[in-house]
């Protein structure tokens, strides 16, 4: 279909056709696509004319609504100051209000109006503003736990397994509850070799299971101690390292809390008496995970750990033997051990049972070295020549007490500091 012609066009072919002796013929232009060819611009012109003028609608209510709320708040901040005088608060308000008409383009009556006739938009604007917060604060709130000090041998489903495990024996969530889906395990691994780099950060689902995985700062896995820390996430060093200090006082206030909760347990059922343990072996306690301390206090009271000298020194053997053996080969040694009744006093390891005899030392060897000076960490050096019991007076010779002297040239005296 042949495009309209515009008449400058028609023009200038019938001039050219006349120079040919020809006779020009405009084409035909059907009416009805080009009434649609003028609808659809028409259309496209209102539609761009709406989207312009709504557009700056827009901007000239937010415009509006910014230096109405500015305004507001400066009046009543000028209307609080009880020290200025009348004639200065007139002053500052004409200058605020100034200040508002000319941003607005319009007199201060009429913003003013405008504003209290339009509260809708200021309600749609802070109900949009909320939902905007609330969705950005959802994203940026993930639950992500670091958990460090793995072993290099440690997978990714092994360490799911002692979460799970740790957590079904807290009694705090079921072995169902923790899975793939709500417990996920991001190994850190080298990008050469592919290995593991000891680290791991574990998103989860739930912030109580968040806060369990806390409990297990400072259990085993695979013999080594695992610190577990609340991660702090951004880009930004000072905000990501003052997130850290922040979770880590969190944590450490949160563990305490738990090992004076079982504290007071094991106090209120008369177990453990008040000051049986001193504030150290307390604080030693909030150096380990729960379930090591609370095994501890259990083997110290089977063991009848009371009736010992130093109690505290003796509950604290017990729990570094826990934290280097781990809680389960412990279970394994003990129950072999516990053929003894409750109450009796456990064997002293410092005598020497009939099994375990240790071999006789000749101590009538070497009797000439038994002196600390003889005993010389300094090589070829036996100071021991000089304590030895002489008959007669005479000086001791010191190519005896230094042998290195006797190779000098015959046994000769150096030639002293002053030989160049």
């Amino acid at each position: 279909m042949a495009k309209k012609k515009s008449a400058a066009q028609v023009r200038r072919l019938k001039a050219r056709a006349e120079k040919r002796g020809e006779e020009y013929v405009a084409p035909e232009v059907d009416s009805k696509a080009s009434s649609a060819e003028q609808d659809e611009s028409t259309k496209t012109t209102s539609k761009d004319t709406t989207t312009e003028s709504t557009t700056k609608k827009t901007k000239t209510d937010s415009k509006r609504i910014t230096a109405a709320r500015k305004l507001k708040k400066e009046l009543l901040e000028i209307q609080n100051q009880e020290d200025l005088r009348a004639k200065e608060r007139r002053s500052l308000k004409r200058k605020a209000e100034a200040i508002a008409a000319e941003e607005v383009g319009c007199s201060v009556e009429e913003m003013q109006q405008w504003y209290q006739d339009n509260q809708h938009l200021l309600e749609e604007k802070t109900e949009k503003g909320d939902k905007k917060g609330a969705s950005s604060s959802h994203k940026k709130t993930p639950y992500i736990v670091f958990v460090g000090q793995l072993a290099f041998t440690t997978t990714a489903q092994a360490l799911l397994a002692h979460i799970r495990t740790e957590l079904a024996e807290s009694g705090l969530f079921a072995k169902d509850a923790v899975s793939e889906e709500t417990v996920k395990v991001r190994l850190l691994t080298d990008p050469k070799t592919k290995k593991s780099r000891g680290m791991a950060f574990v998103e989860l689902a739930d912030p109580e299971i968040m806060y369990a995985c806390l409990r297990l700062h400072h259990t085993l896995l695979d013999g080594r101690r695992l610190n577990v820390e609340r991660s702090a996430g951004g880009r930004k060093k000072e905000t990501r390292d003052a997130k850290i200090k922040q979770y880590r006082q969190e944590q450490e206030d949160y563990l305490s809390n738990v090992v004076d909760t079982i504290m007071a347990e094991f106090f209120k059922s008369g177990e453990l008496k008040q000051g049986e343990l001193d504030e150290g072996a307390i604080a030693m306690c909030k150096r380990y995970s729960a379930g090591m301390v609370e095994t501890a206090i259990k083997q110290y009271i089977e063991n009848n750990g009371s009736t010992m000298d130093n109690t505290s020194a003796y509950f604290s053997y017990l729990l570094a033997k826990l934290a280097s053996e781990g809680i389960d080969n412990n279970k394994d040694q003990q129950g072999s051990s516990n053929n003894h009744k409750r109450g009796d006093r456990p064997p002293d390891s410092s005598k020497p049972s009939s099994n375990n005899k240790r071999p006789k030392t000749d101590f009538n060897k070497n009797k000439q070295s038994t002196t600390i000076a003889s005993r010389s960490a300094l090589p070829q050096v036996d100071f021991g020549i000089s304590e030895k019991k002489s008959d007669s007076h005479k000086k001791p010779n010191l190519s005896d007490m230094f042998p290195s002297l006797a190779s000098r040239g015959g046994g000769r005296r150096g030639r002293g500091r002053g030989y160049m």
